[in-house]
């Protein structure tokens, strides 16, 4: 029998339903995603890995922000008012930091697909948030302050880590363990250290992004982007959009004309140049993974790319960068831990000579 000590006496009526992830919740899109995945696509796909020249790319990076301002045009009313919402939320936040502290941006679960205006069904991905959830409270023990961008439903930090029935006992109290996960999250969210923004559909991500940039900026190399987010590839615009639930009944089943969806890093570069950013590369097949990783680096720029096979993405990563450099692989047994913990350590010493490197610079000689 436990020692008294040994629970912490938290009343679980505290806890909210909001604060708790409910697994049977996530358990349900993804099931309704499945579905929907089961139904015929017609994709429209045009897309190539050549190497591009700088104005190639740059007449790219314009294009796909045009792109991004027609996609974010017109929401509905009670879109448009949580927007702003989220936005003064940000707004706030940053305008709170202390002067001389790191932020870290993480993004982290699966952005949907929109098939009507009045949505009921969507197109999605199987992320449940895990990454970014476990790498946001790396971030935070490194001393970072930590803008939480997620999608709704997914993992969150510290909460992803609480299971009622396995951390309560017979009298429904938590264990010492789980009020101590709780209590490190409320203590970052009161301290301002943390916030959380909430996403649902590939609108949503885009627009908060596209909102945000410009917030950051200012922050200079202060700033570490790290885009975990599994981002939709292929998307239905607005204006392709039925405004009522798509009939079952319609003949010779359902055929979707799926678009690229613009892509956001190059924009994100351009806004924020002298950010540090971290984008992730996922792939089935391991012989395409590095070529992809060093396509992505060539086309946007980044400062590290975190490539990652689909069967081992919880036991092994591996780190490019924008120079030939051999990769620097990351495995889980290197940590106690996660395998976040590792790799957030490996990614503050960069972003501290990164930091270091543009002070440096910028800073006039006598």
């Amino acid at each position: 029998m436990p020692r008294n000590d040994d629970i912490a006496r938290v009343s679980l009526a505290a806890i909210t339903f909001a604060d708790i992830q409910l697994p049977s919740l996530y358990l349900s899109l993804s099931l309704l995603a499945l579905v929907i995945l089961s139904l015929s696509f017609s994709l429209s796909l045009s897309l190539s890995l050549s190497p591009t020249t700088i104005l190639q790319a740059d007449q790219r990076h314009e294009m796909d922000h045009l792109k991004l301002e027609q996609m974010a045009l017109a929401p509905l009313a009670a879109q448009q008012m949580q927007q702003e919402d989220n936005y003064a939320r940000v707004a706030e936040f940053i305008a709170a930091l202390p002067g001389a502290c790191r932020l870290a941006v993480v993004t982290s679960g699966g952005t949907t697909v929109p098939l009507e205006a009045n949505t009921v069904r969507f197109v999605d991905n199987f992320s449940g948030g895990q990454r970014g959830a476990a790498s946001t409270e790396a971030f935070l023990a490194a001393g970072y302050h930590v803008l939480f961008v997620h999608r709704k439903t997914s993992m969150r930090p510290f909460l992803h880590r609480i299971d009622l029935d396995r951390d309560s006992d017979a009298d429904g109290q938590l264990c010492s363990r789980a009020a101590k996960q709780l209590a490190t999250r409320r203590q970052a969210l009161k301290d301002q250290r943390l916030m959380e923004l909430p996403f649902v559909t590939i609108f949503d991500y885009l627009s908060l992004l596209e909102r945000i940039e410009a917030l950051l900026e200012p922050l200079g190399p202060r700033v570490l982007l790290y885009l975990a987010a599994a981002v939709s590839d292929f998307f239905l615009p607005r204006e392709c959009l039925p405004e009522h639930k798509i009939q079952s009944r319609e003949q010779n089943g359902l055929h979707l004309d799926l678009q690229p969806v613009p892509k956001m890093l190059g924009v994100f570069r351009a806004r924020c140049p002298k950010a540090f950013m971290v984008t992730f590369k996922l792939e089935t097949d391991h012989a395409l993974l590095e070529a992809k990783a060093r396509g992505s680096l060539r086309a946007y720029g980044q400062d590290v790319v975190v490539a990652n096979q689909l069967e081992t993405r919880h036991q092994l990563v591996r780190l490019f960068f924008p120079t030939d450099q051999p990769p620097i692989v990351i495995r889980a047994h290197d940590a106690d831990r996660d395998l976040e913990v590792v790799l957030i350590q490996t990614l503050e010493r960069m972003h501290i000579e990164h930091t270091h490197r543009l002070t440096a610079s910028s800073t006039p000689s006598k």
